[in-house]
């Protein structure tokens, strides 16, 4: 077993350098069930902080049992950026599409959620894997994290914008392996 994590984590590893090309790392990503692994964290106090604020109060909502708070969070989150900064968008009939999709998805991702915690129990610890900040726009960061249920794991990527308006979720990806939320970049 512990042979098969340490092939997943120089996977991953391997396809982070390969993959994101424009990206500075903070630390190499290895996936591990073990949280003594140097470049996982639990996520306590001091790292929750450093989470930004949408991420952060929906992951409290999370740990706390409440995936439908939780999502409802994140998805508000996606959604004022939308319609705040048409700009972002190829053109103001996108940052609507974009807001229909998400008002849409709200339901169907709370479902999702509500029925992994069904099966895999409730989330017992958050870990942080990596936060990935661009040379290009120091504004849009990246962060993954392991959220550890009591039979197995899911993984979740946040990208996040600071604009003067505020921080931002604007992507928001849970799988429960990692290398699906890796190769969305190739």
């Amino acid at each position: 077993m512990k042979s098969k994590i340490l092939a997943i984590a120089a996977l991953g590893t391997l396809a982070v350098f390969n993959c994101f090309p424009r990206v500075c790392y903070s630390q190499p990503l290895l996936v591990s069930k073990e949280s003594t692994t140097p470049t996982s964290i639990i996520i306590d106090d001091e790292e929750m902080a450093q989470l930004p604020m949408p991420v952060r109060q929906g992951l409290e909502l999370y740990l706390a049992g409440n995936t439908g708070g939780a999502v409802d969070v994140w998805a508000d989150s996606v959604i004022k950026f939308a319609k705040d900064h048409e700009d972002f968008f190829e053109s103001a009939e996108q940052a609507r599409r974009d807001v229909h999709i998400w008002e849409e998805s709200r339901l169907k991702l709370k479902k999702i959620l509500k029925q992994h915690n069904q099966a895999s129990g409730p989330c017992k610890q958050s870990i942080f894997l990596q936060e990935l900040i661009y040379p290009q726009n120091k504004f849009l960061r990246r962060f993954f994290l392991k959220l550890q249920h009591e039979q197995d794991s899911l993984f979740v990527e946040f990208v996040t914008l600071q604009t003067p308006k505020g921080v931002y979720i604007t992507h928001i990806h849970f799988e429960q392996d990692l290398r699906e939320i890796i190769k969305d970049d190739k």
